[in-house]
């Protein structure tokens, strides 16, 4: 089936040039396992040429103005698909229904972008703005200059002491910023969209992904964009990790005993495993919120 699909879009493509239509994503499976996406704004062409004096068939993908953005040798396509990529809001936001049992729905892009593929603001755990420096001690909203915690503390030994285990709205950047029902993923969420979601690492206009896609076929893709750590952006396109709202589940003191009250839930996209990350660094968030 998927090489008659291949054969028919080449058959368009040959006799018209494959138009963009408003709306669609094109993704191109290669034979290696490997997929290229092109955004519905990003390509106007799909052209086919004949063979070439070595026998060989190109595919050229063209922007609005005829450039050309890649070109692909035919015996290495698999096949190529698109799909629809016209957005439903939550308050003035774009989001992905992936079928989830729970009905989360996921932002399209994470806090501070604009399209998927963008790493957006890296911002600490529990602050609502972006910065260019990332320290425990400089300037952590929630740490004085002793290093010790004013807030979502569960442990005298590293500050004042407040049993909070999860962000209030008010330091839930996603909240703040994009209002309506969106906040930052919970432990849960982030299970819950290993647990049903299939994923694989792609590229979308050239940048490093994680494609997850839900049980109805919807996709999010979350960039490999690292972390800030200080005045530099580590493990980029390598890994990317985000926040989740809250400390581990069921932590108690013992648990977070001494520095580890510094740590809160994380994931990195490499794997969609939690973990625990320090607070101060900066990380990339991607809202999610329920209901319509």
């Amino acid at each position: 089936m998927r090489r008659i699909l291949f054969l028919i879009m080449f058959a368009i493509a040959y006799a018209l040039g494959a138009e963009a239509q408003t709306g669609y994503v094109v993704t191109f499976h290669m034979k290696d396992g490997s997929s290229v996406i092109y955004e519905a704004n990003k390509w106007s062409k799909i052209k086919y040429y004949k063979p070439n004096w070595e026998g060989r068939c190109n595919i050229k993908v063209l922007d609005s103005k005829n450039k050309v953005l890649e070109t692909y040798s035919a015996d290495k396509v698999d096949y190529i698909s698109h799909e629809s990529s016209d957005d439903a809001y939550h308050n003035g936001y774009p989001y992905v229904d992936l079928g989830l049992p729970s009905g989360t729905k996921w932002a399209k892009y994470n806090v501070g972008a604009t399209a998927p593929e963008q790493a957006g603001w890296y911002v600490a755990w529990g602050e609502i703005e972006p910065k260019t420096y990332y320290s425990a001690r400089e300037n952590y909203k929630f740490s004085d200059k002793n290093d010790m915690l004013q807030k979502y503390n569960l442990d005298e030994k590293t500050g004042l002491v407040d049993n909070k285990k999860w962000l209030d709205q008010d330091d839930d950047v996603a909240h703040v910023k994009w209002g309506g029902k969106w906040r930052i993923p919970t432990e849960e969420d982030f299970d819950e969209l290993r647990s049903y979601c299939r994923s694989e690492c792609v590229t979308v206009n050239g940048v490093k992904v994680m494609r997850v896609m839900g049980v109805n076929g919807n996709c999010i893709y979350l960039p490999y964009a690292g972390m800030m750590a200080g005045y530099d952006v580590r493990d980029g396109n390598t890994d990317g990790y985000y926040w989740s709202s809250g400390m581990r589940r069921n932590t108690t003191p013992g648990m977070l005993e001494g520095r580890r009250s510094w740590f809160a839930v994380g994931i990195a996209v490499s794997t969609l495993q939690t973990n625990l990350y320090s607070r101060y660094l900066g990380c990339m968030v991607r809202p999610v919120f329920i209901g319509k």
